[in-house]
């Protein structure tokens, strides 16, 4: 089944159309147009199409229209070619006549619809999911918490502007019984009116957001994308042969530590040359006088030579 681009989701207040346009237009990459949402945004900003729409909201009556057909005009105009790529339809139309101004908006942009899922939800279901619905108080901020299913971080505040959370008087199980009941009667005609054209599917809503969500992208034709295949395993690095086992290369040696170098010790004087000994004198003896004199007698008697001039 090939990607649907332009879808419109179907079902009874409480349905949780809201919450699964949201998450299939942020899957595909479309653009999410909530009628309410547009009416509260161009309140807001005081555009002139919400100046015209503000009095009619604050008696609670039913916005005409062709101020509705206007607002999805200027919001797909403004998307650009986020619009282009898809749109899902949240809530939108709710009777054939709105049916038949959607479809002549869409072709004067050369598109149509391709889808219509009708998320299917029993009245007892209904009631529980709604029962337990806090709206922000703040009419700028409406955003939408469940009790059950998506409540907010802080009891009793708004997550996004820290409003105040109440249970809107609409919330209450007597109304939503009745509005149910109104609902399925105003619809009844729409949904025979897309079943004609065979682009309606129908997908049980009583189950949890998950699989409710399984079912929408199913009738819609979006897969999810498929997980990642994991890694192989990695390949354990061959053994080694006997031989080379045996043979191992010697681990290299961790070096030493270098020693600390000792400080050089200051060098010794050197030494002085001991000087010679005198020779020992010869111990006199006996005559050593006697002799000594006879010497000294013959010196002197000896004949001097006579020195020529």
């Amino acid at each position: 089944m090939a990607l649907a681009r332009r879808i419109i989701l179907l079902g009874p207040p409480g349905a949780g159309k809201g919450t699964q346009a949201k998450q299939l237009a942020e899957a595909a990459g479309f653009l999410h147009l909530s009628t309410g949402d547009l009416l509260r945004e161009a309140v807001a900003r005081g555009t002139p199409l919400g100046l015209q729409a503000q009095p009619i909201m604050a008696a609670g009556g039913l916005v005409p229209d062709d101020l509705v057909i206007g607002l999805l005009r200027e919001a797909l105009d403004a998307a650009g070619a986020r619009g282009r790529a898809g749109v899902v339809f949240d809530g939108f139309p709710r009777t054939p006549p709105q049916a038949e101004a959607l479809d002549q908006l869409l072709a004067g942009r050369g598109e149509a619809i391709d889808r219509v899922v009708l998320i299917n939800t029993s009245d007892d279901v209904v009631v529980a999911r709604v029962s337990s619905r806090r709206s922000c108080a703040n009419a700028q901020c409406g955003a939408v918490y469940n009790l059950i299913s998506m409540p907010p971080k802080a009891a009793g505040k708004c997550d996004k502007c820290g409003g105040e959370l109440v249970l809107r008087s609409d919330d209450q199980p007597e109304t939503v019984r009745a509005r149910q009941q109104k609902y399925w009667q105003n619809t009844a005609p729409l949904i025979g009116f897309y079943r004609a054209r065979n682009l309606l599917i129908e997908v049980p809503g009583n189950g949890t957001i998950e699989e409710v969500t399984r079912g929408v992208k199913g009738a819609v034709g979006f897969a999810s994308p498929a997980p990642a295949p994991a890694a192989p395993p990695a390949a354990k690095p061959p053994a080694r042969p006997a031989a080379a086992r045996r043979i191992a290369k010697p681990k290299p040696k961790a070096k030493a530590k270098a020693r600390p170098k000792r400080k050089a010790k200051p060098k010794a004087r050197p030494k002085r040359k001991a000087k010679p000994k005198a020779r020992a004198r010869r111990k006199a003896k006996p005559g050593d006088r006697a002799r000594k004199a006879a010497r000294k007698v013959a010196r002197k008697a000896r004949p001097r030579a006579k020195h020529r001039r």
